[in-house]
This record gives structure tokens, sequence and C-alpha cells, in this order.
């Protein structure tokens, strides 16, 4: 099982909000996944991004950056879904880049 954890520095006032929507998609997060580590930033550095998602899948693990803008999003659940297939899919994604 993948052990989710937050950032030292991830707004304690906001973990709930993150926390409650891994747990109702936990199944989600596949089982070579061996960590999960949810940061925060408070700039998205002008991408536009309320998430974003890093995959290392030969170290087994994930993180998700969550920007300010997701925690006013009408649609967070749906972006948070979208970002944990993002983990769903790296074997997939790594393969195909690396194929010769």
């Amino acid at each position: 099982m993948t052990i989710i954890r937050f950032d030292s520095a991830f707004p304690k006032e906001n973990l709930s909000a993150v926390s409650e929507l891994l747990e109702k998609h936990r199944q989600l997060i596949p089982d070579w996944c061996n960590w999960l580590t949810i940061y925060f930033a408070d700039e998205d550095q002008g991408k536009g991004f309320t998430l974003e998602t890093v995959v290392n899948y030969d170290y087994r693990f994930a993180q998700i950056y969550v920007y300010a803008a997701w925690l006013v999003s009408r649609d967070r659940e749906h972006e948070m879904v979208h970002e944990l297939f993002h983990i769903i899919t790296a074997p997939a994604s790594n393969s195909a880049y690396t194929r010769t």
C-alpha cells in the first residue's frame, strides 16, 4: 500500500481538502507507487496549473504539487483524479519514451 505523506511545509489548514480526496480515491494509486508526497506551492510560476504531478517509476514514488489556485477551483475532485491517472499511466509513458 502506498504511503501518502505531506511535506512539512504544507499548510495545516489545507490538509483536509487534499487528504479527504486522496483517501476517497486511494484505490487509484497503483501498488508499485511506494510513496506519494504532497507539496504546496503558492505560485505556479505562470504555468496556470492547479495541480502538478511528478512520477519516478524507476524509484517507485510520485509527487503531487498543490497550487493555491486549486483551493478555489470548482473541479477539485476531478482535477485530483486526473493527477492520479498520471501516476497510473506513468509506466506506459516511461516505456514509450525509452524505447529504441
